[in-house]
């Protein structure tokens, strides 16, 4: 956001170079918007309705909650590539040459470092089949967790 209201662009500036800031600009604020807001409405609603919803809510809420990740990451995805993406297209326009491909190689490794990352806690995190609580609250359902001799049964 900064970048773009602060930014002076030399008058000479490519308008091709110049159209990429902008979009790109525009495109990382409003990725940046819909995942705060996303974020914001799920957790106020989904814990408003957790808490005072009907029977069974809690469940119905949580689960809910959990569907609604992956939107909320894909507008973190978005955002956090159109800030690089934006900062590459000022990189050309206000640096000579050679700078601005420098400075464009390290916006590259931070991007690299952060996938890298990225799939690497995933892996800590991520689950293969998840558990819905209204699964485990139905009745009948058969959890098996990563240890094949250790079952639990509903």
């Amino acid at each position: 956001m900064t970048c773009f209201i602060e930014i002076t662009i030399p008058d000479n500036a490519d308008v091709f170079a110049k159209f990429l800031l902008h979009i790109s600009a525009i495109f990382t604020i409003c990725a940046n918007i819909v995942c705060v807001s996303m974020s914001t409405i799920v957790s106020v609603w989904g814990s408003g309705k957790a808490l005072r919803g009907k029977d069974g809510s809690m469940d119905e809420a949580v689960d809910d909650m959990n569907d609604e990740r992956e939107l909320i990451f894909r507008a973190f995805d978005f955002g956090l590539a159109g800030n690089l993406f934006t900062v590459a297209c000022a990189s050309f326009i206000l640096m000579d040459f050679f700078t601005a491909v420098v400075a464009t190689t390290m916006i590259g490794c931070t991007a690299y470092f952060i996938l890298r990352n990225v799939k690497r806690i995933r892996s800590k995190f991520h689950l293969d089949e998840c558990v819905h609580l209204k699964d485990l609250t139905a009745g009948g359902y058969k959890y098996h967790n990563n240890n094949p001799n250790d079952h639990l049964s509903f």
